[in-house]
């Protein structure tokens, strides 16, 4: 693996890439991981977990670009998360960056599975669409 001070100069050429253009999020983020993930060294995680929370907290980048990247990343952030001991600039950036992506994981996830689970009656009533609820 590149020592820090050469693999940092890379990765701020591909920030700067997609804060000129946001088209370019669904390809860096994924290209990224690897080289900031959990084994990474220290001032590479600080940069990819910062970088991370700019990205889900960036207006240029749709709700749907980051639906799609936000089940990409979950693992790399909880790798960061599960190291003992890990930094707080890290912790702090894997939070934020959780923050701005709760509501996308959580509409995907749980209200796809309810939709999955309710039955659509042809005249749904409030007393129908309850007792669907109450038996999931």
């Amino acid at each position: 693996m590149a020592a820090p001070a050469e693999m940092i100069p890379q990765l701020e050429a591909a920030r700067r890439l997609v804060l000129g253009d946001a088209h370019f999020y669904p390809q860096i983020v994924p290209g990224i991981l690897p080289i900031i993930g959990p084994g990474a060294p220290l001032e590479v995680r600080r940069w990819g977990a910062e970088f991370l929370a700019e990205t889900f907290a960036s207006p240029a980048l749709g709700n749907a670009q980051k639906d799609e990247l936000s089940s990409v990343v979950l693992p790399n952030l909880r790798g960061l998360l599960e190291i003992p001991g890990e930094d707080a600039a890290v912790v702090k950036s894997v939070v934020q960056t959780v923050a701005s992506v709760y509501s996308l994981i959580f509409r995907k996830w749980y209200v796809t599975k309810l939709h999955a689970h309710l039955r659509r009656p042809q005249n749904p009533t409030p007393c129908t669409i309850a007792v669907q609820l109450s038996a999931i």
